[in-house]
This record gives C-alpha cells, structure tokens and sequence, in this order.
C-alpha cells in the first residue's frame, strides 16, 4: 500500500470555531490552502508577497507538507487586502476581521481525506475488519509534526503508542539516536540509555 505518493491523495482542513472571536479589525482572517509546502515555508511565501513580516502572521498549527491542506492564518495590521489571493502552490481566501489572531486553543479538529494507492487483497481484508476503529476520527500519532522529524523515528513511537506501550513510546522518544543531532544531544541520550529504568 501506498500513503501520499502525490500531495493531491492527502487533504487536510483545519476545523475551528470562530463564533468565540471577538469582532474587530485588527486581524484580518484567511484560509491558506497550500500544496506540497510546510506550513512555516508558505508564511514565508505570504511575507514576501506582501511585503510584511512573518511576525504579523498567526496559524493554529502545522499542517502536513506532501499534501493540499487547509487552514486558518490571521495578518495583523493588513490596512489593503484583496478577497482573494493565488501565489501559486499558496493560495489566501478573505473571510472576515476579528479583534484576536488565531491560536491553537481555537482548533477543533482536522478533516482528512486520504487517497491509498496499491492496496492489496490482505490490506484491504484488515482495513474493512478494523473499519469501525476510523468511524468518529482518530488521533494520527504518525509524521513530522507530531514528535519532530529529525531522528527519523516517529514511525517507531507511533507504533508503541498505538500498542499503549507508553514507557517504550517515551523511551524511544528520549533515548533515539541520531546523527543528525547535535553532541550534547548524542551524550545526553546515550547517557539516558544507558541509565534508562
């Protein structure tokens, strides 16, 4: 089975409730919807184009990069603005003003729509015999933005948390090596290692 062999089999929109945000217009309110880009990389985008700091920008939180997603950002002090703007793989829809920028206190959930490609006979059998596990959502402990990616070992925690194997789940997270990091990340995790339990 394949997962996100193209960014168009993996769309994500962010849920939140605007109905708590005070009226206002300090902040002007968008949805990004971006494609194959990290969150952070289309602010920088949206910066530039408007020729604002990144600091006048609020977001929830991250979404997946290799996907089309959705979200809501806040520009601070946007005097101009169009309805509607297209920076290519960044594209900003205008809709409305508030007095607060976005939190992260403000999401309610995301919705997935998820594209599996080569999925074979026994992939399929599992699927449909675990399908009530998906109905009502699910916690997606899987990707970078969940426990960061440069140990490349998300994977590897997932899995213990979905077994409810959570001293392994955080063993793994504190005592992953990886040289990537820097060395007093190397020692201080060999050290836990080693001493671990």
């Amino acid at each position: 089975m394949i997962i996100k062999e193209k960014p168009e089999d993996f769309y994500v929109k962010e849920i939140i409730n605007l109905n708590k945000k005070r009226p206002g217009e300090t902040f002007k309110y968008f949805i990004l919807q971006k494609r194959n880009l990290t969150t952070i990389r289309a602010i920088k985008i949206i910066s530039r184009k408007l020729k604002i700091s990144k600091k006048r920008i609020s977001f929830a939180g991250e979404k997946d990069k290799k996907a089309i997603t959705e979200q809501y950002i806040a520009i601070r002090g946007l005097k101009e603005y169009k309805e509607f703007y297209d920076f290519g793989n960044v594209k900003l829809k205008y809709i409305g003003s508030f007095a607060e920028p976005v939190s992260i206190s403000d999401i309610i959930g995301n919705e997935f729509k998820i594209i599996v490609r080569k999925v074979n006979e026994e992939e399929k059998k599992k699927f449909l015999e675990n399908i009530e596990i998906f109905k009502g959502g699910f916690v997606n402990y899987f990707d970078d933005q969940r426990f960061g990616d440069v140990r490349c070992n998300n994977h590897l925690i997932g899995k213990e948390i979905i077994k409810r194997n959570w001293e392994e789940a955080c063993k793994i997270l504190l005592t992953f090596i990886s040289e990537k990091e820097s060395k007093i990340a190397l020692e201080a995790r060999k050290w836990l290692k080693e001493n671990w339990g």
